[in-house]
This record gives C-alpha cells, structure tokens and sequence, in this order.
C-alpha cells in the first residue's frame, strides 16, 4: 500500500469549501431623529462647545423609546393612543 503525501510542515491547507460570493444589502434607513440631530443638533453643539472638527461631537448610538401602557389590559384604545404618541413628530 502506498502512503497519502502530505504537505510540508507549515504549508497550509487549501478549504474546503469556497465561501459564497457577499449578497448586496441595501442601505438601512435613517431614522427622523439622526437626520434631525445631523442638520440642527450637530452644528449646534459645534457652535457651543467651539469644535475644530465635526468628528469631535458626541454621535448617537442607540435610541431606546420605553413607554407604560399598563391600561391595556382593561382599556384596549390605550395601545392606540400610545402607537400615535411615539409615532407623531
């Protein structure tokens, strides 16, 4: 029986599988708040502080809304009426 060759030490392995070719992913939507605090809040905050760069304000990460609607249970219009409150600019 002949023995299976085998690469040199360090070589590496070829894989195995080739990796599929990256899908196209559409650009996510900007939210009414970020582009708010682009045009107003930004330029703002550059004036006040007297920023040199536009890179030294504080940018915005994550915008977490959290509202009590404990009422639903016996009211089902106060899911409605708090849809609208968060939703309305």
């Amino acid at each position: 029986m002949a023995k299976a060759e085998r690469a040199p030490k360090g070589a590496k392995a070829a894989p195995a599988k080739a990796e599929p070719a990256a899908k196209k992913s559409q650009p996510t939507p900007v939210s009414r708040l970020q582009v708010k605090y682009k045009q107003d809040v930004a330029p703002g905050l550059i004036k006040e502080f007297k920023y040199k760069s536009p890179m030294q304000v504080p940018g915005l990460v994550k915008i977490t809304v959290n509202m009590g609607v404990g009422e639903s249970t016996t009211n089902s219009k106060a899911i409605d009426s708090a849809v609208e409150a968060v939703a309305d600019p």
